[in-house]
């Protein structure tokens, strides 16, 4: 056998051999005083240097040995493993210390924090039959998302609410939130971005931030959800709200003002209606070039 497996070798088992003995010594202490378990402390403190300062020794010396990258990197991976478990159980050690306290949850970082109080947005419902160009596109958007929330609210707790989760497709609304992307305008205001009203569950999107996959990643669009992208060059952020109530949709006033706005500014235009003195005058009024050309050849063929 190669020297250097062999130094391997005998690290792996002096690491489970080492973890083994001190649980049992944790064990013998818990029926002895405070002040031995104190006394013997340092003393393992000491045993896991040594054996610290061997696996560095051991793992240099079998990386010169292996002289290749690949069988170092797989050197490495296992030290790395081995070092996990015995630090873990090196924690429980210490009174009152939670090994598991050291994992910081991405859901206390991102989604807690990202969590605000619904606002009150009631509005007028703006003229949604105008056929007007101008506004077509936001009467649409306007339709659609008042549709998919009130639908959404209205639905939740029941079998088909899963169709309604835009967050976590296919998966039950319990606790209905509103997660929704935010621009701060030139008023010094927040903002909805158009189109990022989203609908989901509390406890399925919570879950999604504690995965390893999400990556502080936005669900549906892979935005980060701390350091967002920013809004024709505006700063942004993300936020969620429980949902209970149409007029917590802050994107729905938005639009409606929107439409409002652009009908005052391009009114529709109304057909001229003839009158009767328009009808009567144009039949003694002289005929035009068109009109008198027609007469003439009528006259001709007659």
């Amino acid at each position: 056998m190669p020297l250097y497996k062999l130094d391997i070798l005998v690290l792996m088992l002096c690491l489970p051999i080492l973890i083994t003995g001190l649980i049992l010594l944790q064990t013998a202490l818990m029926i002895t005083t405070l002040a031995l378990e104190l006394l013997l402390l340092p003393v393992l403190l000491i045993a896991l240097l040594a054996l610290a300062a061997f696996t560095i020794i051991a793992f240099v010396d079998a990386g010169f040995r292996i002289g290749l990258n690949n069988d170092l990197k797989t050197v490495a991976s296992n030290l790395t493993q081995e070092c996990n478990i015995w630090l873990k159980v090196l924690l429980a050690f210490i009174p009152g210390f939670d090994p598991h306290s050291t994992d910081t949850k991405k859901s206390e970082l991102i989604f807690e924090k990202l969590e605000t109080k619904p606002g009150c947005f009631s509005h007028t419902t703006p003229d949604l039959t105008s056929e007007n160009p101008e506004v077509s596109k936001l009467i649409k958007d306007y339709k659609e998302l008042k549709d998919k929330v009130s639908a959404a609210i209205d639905n939740k707790d029941v079998d088909q609410s899963d169709q309604y989760n835009e967050l976590i497709p296919y998966t039950d609304i319990k606790e209905l939130i509103i997660l929704v992307k935010h621009y701060k305008g030139p008023d010094k205001k927040w903002h909805v971005v158009p189109g990022t009203t989203n609908i989901g569950d509390k406890s399925e999107t919570q879950r999604w931030c504690d995965s390893e996959q999400s990556q502080n990643m936005h669900p549906r669009n892979r935005d980060d959800l701390k350091k967002p992208t920013p809004y024709n060059n505006f700063k942004t952020r993300y936020v969620w709200f429980k949902c209970d109530n149409i007029n917590q949709i802050q994107e729905l006033a938005e639009i409606a003002e929107a439409i409002d706005s652009k009908l005052v500014k391009c009114p529709p235009k109304e057909e001229k209606k003839s009158s009767y003195l328009s009808v009567v005058f144009s039949m003694f009024s002289t005929p035009k070039k068109e009109e008198a050309d027609l007469l003439t050849s009528v006259n001709y063929l007659v």
